[in-house]
């Protein structure tokens, strides 16, 4: 059997050289998405490490940057004053910076946790409106007629469908408020299991 042999349509990952980039707009604008990785790098390595940490960066338009952690005064008093202790307001107020920074980071985290575990119900839901529409003859859950279903099947109607808002309001007002969800489970998968529960829609999907 021959192989034949695929040729590439990119070069593939290239070495960037160091050198001055020439175009002044390309420039300008390197210099400002650098600048933000570079607070973002040292501000995760004074977290992880303990480091204190001042940065300071002139712009190619003269403009003047700067960057400290835990805060400016204890990073030039160390760097103005070698040898010498901080005296004792310094140290406290050192202490509240490192703090305060300390517990934004933590703020951080949680965020991009709960934001994480949004994305993940977001993409299930998206999922579950792209299934293709039930065949011929079968309905939908909006679309059932109370009048046809028994007592039992109409409890377990109100059941399905108080679990489907209970699910949605969770999910709401995690989202506005930025608390977890009361339940792990996306309301879609909720009300999924408690609809399929009916006997007329065994087997049927939301």
């Amino acid at each position: 059997m021959e192989t034949v042999a695929v040729m590439k349509k990119t070069r593939g990952r290239q070495k960037i050289p160091m050198r001055k980039i020439e175009n002044e707009g390309d420039r300008f604008a390197t210099f400002s998405k650098r600048r933000k990785g570079f607070y973002k790098k040292a501000s995760e390595l004074s977290w992880i490490s303990g480091a204190d940490i001042g940065i300071v960066l002139t712009s190619p338009t003269g403009k003047i940057f700067s960057f400290f952690n835990p805060s400016p005064d204890s990073i030039t008093g160390r760097l103005f004053n070698r040898g010498q202790w901080l005296g004792e307001r310094s140290l406290a107020i050192d202490a509240r910076s490192r703090a305060a920074v300390d517990e934004l980071y933590g703020a951080i985290d949680d965020l991009e946790s709960h934001m994480e575990a949004v994305n993940q119900r977001s993409k299930v839901l998206d999922l579950s409106l792209r299934r293709p529409p039930p065949p011929q003859g079968r309905r939908t859950w909006w679309e059932e007629d109370v009048a046809e279903f028994t007592a039992e099947e109409v409890e377990r109607y109100q059941a399905f469908l108080e679990g489907l808002q209970n699910g949605v309001s969770s999910c709401l007002g995690a989202a506005i408020l930025g608390a977890p969800p009361v339940s792990a489970a996306a309301p879609h998968e909720a009300a999924a299991a408690l609809y399929s529960a009916l006997p007329s829609n065994e087997g049927n999907n939301i």
